[in-house]
């Protein structure tokens, strides 16, 4: 019986293949965008979720006693060595130091590279974090104080096809041995490095030890025995000693927490936005909901067709459940094919979609969650598919279903408009987002037009320099790039980043200082040209002058300081200091964005002292990036000749911190099309229906004398009236979802009334020129051979 039912399905679709070829493109169409994000959220919602116990991890953390401070996700060096030693429920600890900011020099035998993805971890770091092992193992690494780990990735950089295990790296300038190599860090990592050094080669020299003991600077996990956080917590806190207990607390994040963490201080891990995976999620399902919607819509209308042949099967003695079969047969083979046709289409788009997400998924058919997840999606579909149409179909009576006025009676009509209105209001409200965040990301790119962010890079001094020779380096090397014509400006700086400065620091006074309220300060420490390199409008004063030897005590401060420090006019003039370094403050700037768009602009202070310069910020003559940045490369290997020249854009900057709201910029975007493309092809098809159902109706009109234009609008006149009831429905919403999302911006456009007019405007020309194409067609139709049966 199965097999007579998918002959009669199979039968049925060759019957119809304009419209079993709409379902079935809508169907994949929508499967593959929906499991594409699925599989996305998924990984979204499992980083960090297979290392063993992985329940029982958490990360210290360092809360700030001033509630205006944000967490740190570092803690200090001794308080592991503490917790170690003093808390018993604490089963491992482990430490991190990443290399993402002093990124290590690595030599492997001729070859120089600056590796990024590098850091220092200690022994027990592959016990709590197990890694797999190509060769070598952890034991061996746990063993050696020369030891490194690397990754395949790696291990293919740094020696090609030979192999890695047993080789040496010279890292700073350090022997030492590859002790193992490990598969590549899977998508749902936090932790995305391919370089493992033993935490016994970071230099740490007693001056350091000293100052550092107590400064934030190590991510350290702990392994606990279930049940007791809140214990253990309390435990970490009695044994915090001196300055650091007055200031701050420890508390316990989750290894599961981690990745949607969105209120740290300044955090070096790959981060994800709960609500943008939420939202992601649900437009994925909005997807396979619009491209089931036009299968329900096209069965149910195509139903009409097929009343006939329930009635004649009903009189012959079939059972509605025989019938509901066989449609919910018919709903599953389009939805397997389609199914089949979806795996196709995602293996092809997969590397788009890795490059897209910066991601590493793979299909690999021994995945079984690759299995589970198709599996999920095909459900779903088969179930919005296939209930309803199944009960309409199997449940026409004969004796009315023959009637020919049946077509006129049967309420299907009401659920194909329903539906109808709701794939274009989704769309309309997929589209009117889409321009908002268009807008609103052409806002953030203008608020840095102050300078030209392609023109912009920089690059930072070797970190083995010592402070007298460091000095003198960076004075010659500065001097031979403003020397270049391709170099419109050149200044040197504490940091190579621009557009996104957190740098809080304490220790300023000045004349009115309150001393019970607490000051949030971003201290840029910069050079004489730092200014003309960025473009910064003075309002008061001047810049730091070169050559003048006062200026390294002096300040330069933005015009919200003078409001959050409560100085009095005239500022110029008035004494600052940074700890025991006293000077004036000598100019003004005007407020620029130093922090990405999510963060008001604060107080900041500019100083000159050049202990705290280490990097230089290159302006570009325009048009000549390339050959500026050759320029610098060649001064950059004059200088240290045994260091890779590592340097980055602004733009580059600019495209990460902003990386979300682009991404989900062009998601939605590529989202609203395909939902339009699908509620298009749908229209088309229920256009194509009407068409045909009318079809005597129209060439009676015509001979009586109808014109094409009156044929057109008796056709199309319906669609669009649902057209403008979508438009209706979908605006508001719309408006309300994309207000929702500028939220997240301390700055931010005003959605204006154009964003919806265009919209609408297009949604109704998009649904006539569907519409329109398949009215025409009718219209011209000769009349005799629709009423030649009569």
């Amino acid at each position: 019986m199965i097999r007579n039912y998918i002959k009669i399905a199979w039968r049925n679709m060759l019957a119809h293949k304009v419209t079993s070829f709409i379902n079935l493109f809508g169907l994949t169409i929508g499967m593959a965008a929906a499991f594409l994000i699925f599989m996305w959220v998924k990984n979204e919602f499992s980083f960090d979720a297979y290392y063993p116990q992985a329940a029982d991890i958490y990360r210290l953390t360092t809360f700030s006693a001033n509630a205006d401070e944000k967490t740190d996700e570092r803690t200090p060096y001794v308080l592991g060595e503490a917790v170690r030693e003093q808390i018993p429920n604490v089963k491992l600890l482990t430490r991190i130091y990443p290399l993402t900011i002093f990124s290590p020099t690595v030599k492997a035998g001729p070859n120089v590279f600056k590796d990024k993805t590098a850091a220092y971890i200690d022994a027990n770091w592959f016990a709590m974090f197990p890694a797999d092992f190509i060769k070598g193992s952890a034991e061996n690494f746990q063993g050696s104080p020369n030891g490194v780990v690397i990754s395949v990735r790696n291990a293919k950089k740094y020696f090609g096809d030979e192999d890695a295990l047993g080789r040496t790296l010279t890292i700073n300038g350090t022997n030492c041995t590859v002790l193992g190599i490990v598969k590549n860090f899977p998508a749902n990592s936090s932790f995305r490095y391919d370089l493992y050094i033993s935490s016994a080669l970071r230099p740490v020299t007693p001056a350091m030890r000293l100052t550092y003991n107590w400064a934030n600077s190590y991510h350290t996990f702990v392994k606990l025995t279930s049940g007791n956080k809140f214990s253990v917590v309390n435990q970490i806190n009695k044994v915090i000693d001196g300055d650091w207990k007055n200031n701050y607390s420890v508390g316990l994040v989750a290894l599961s927490d981690i990745h949607f963490e969105n209120d740290l201080k300044l955090s070096v891990l790959k981060h994800g936005d709960k609500k943008t995976t939420n939202i992601l999620l649900f437009l994925g399902i909005l997807l396979l909901v619009i491209a089931c919607v036009n299968y329900v819509n096209l069965t149910t209308a195509k139903s009409l067709l097929r009343i006939k042949e329930v009635s004649v099967k009903k009189i012959i003695g079939a059972e509605r459940w025989q019938l509901y079969t066989q449609f919910t047969i018919e709903s599953a083979l389009i939805s397997l094919l389609a199914l089949m046709a979806t795996f196709v289409l995602v293996f092809v788009c997969l590397p788009w979609f890795n490059n897209f997400t910066d991601n590493h998924f793979i299909l690999s058919l021994n995945d079984p969650s690759l299995w589970m997840l198709l599996a999920a999606t095909f459900i779903c579909t088969l179930m919005l598919n296939s209930i309803y149409p199944a009960l309409l179909l199997s449940s026409f009576k004969p004796a009315v279903a023959l009637r020919s006025n049946y077509a006129d009676n049967t309420k299907g009509g009401i659920l194909r408009r329903t539906l109808v209105v709701m794939q274009f209001a989704i769309s309309i409200t997929l589209v009117v987002v889409t321009l908002v965040i268009y807008k609103q990301i052409s806002f953030v790119g203008d608020q840095y037009k102050n300078y030209d962010r392609a023109q912009l890079f920089s690059f930072r001094l070797p970190s083995s320099l010592q402070d007298d020779a460091k000095k003198l380096q960076m004075k010659g090397v500065l001097q031979q790039l403003q020397a270049q014509s391709s170099i419109q400006s050149a200044a040197v700086s504490s940091s190579t980043d621009v557009i996104n400065v957190e740098n809080i620091w304490g220790g300023f006074n000045w004349e009115g200082r309150d001393a019970d309220m607490h000051y949030d300060i971003t201290f840029m420490p910069a050079g004489e040209n730092f200014n003309k390199v960025l473009n910064l409008q003075l309002v008061q004063g001047r810049w730091f002058k070169n050559g003048n030897t006062n200026d390294e005590h002096n300040f330069v401060i933005n015009q919200e300081a003078i409001n959050q420090l409560g100085l009095k006019q005239p500022v110029v003039g008035q004494h600052f200091s940074l700890d025991k370094d006293t000077g004036i403050i000598v100019g003004v700037v005007k407020n620029f964005h130093y922090l990405d768009l999510h963060k008001k602009i604060g107080a900041v202070v500019f100083g000159n002292n050049s202990w705290y310069n280490n990097s230089f910020v290159v302006k570009s003559e325009p048009g000549a990036q390339a050959a500026a940045l050759k320029a610098a490369s060649i001064i950059w290997q004059k200088y240290f000749p045994d260091e890779p020249f590592d340097y980055h854009f602004a733009s580059d900057d600019f495209n990460r911190i902003y990386n979300a709201e682009q991404k989900s910029s062009q998601l939605v975007w590529i989202f609203s099309a395909l939902a339009i493309l699908i509620s298009c092809m749908g229209l088309y098809a229920l256009a194509s229906f009407s068409a045909v159902q009318r079809n005597k109706e129209i060439g009676i009109r015509k001979v009586l004398g109808a014109s094409v234009a009156g044929i057109v609008k008796l056709i199309s006149i319906d669609f669009i009236r649902l057209v403008f009831i979508s438009i209706f429905i979908a605006l508001p919403i719309g408006w309300v979802v994309a207000d929702m999302w500028l939220q997240d911006f301390v700055y931010r456009i005003n959605i204006e009334w154009w964003v919806f007019a265009l919209t609408a405007i297009g949604a109704l020309v998009i649904a006539f020129i569907t519409i329109g194409f398949q009215s025409v067609k009718a219209a011209l139709a000769n009349p005799v051979k629709s009423l030649r049966s009569e």
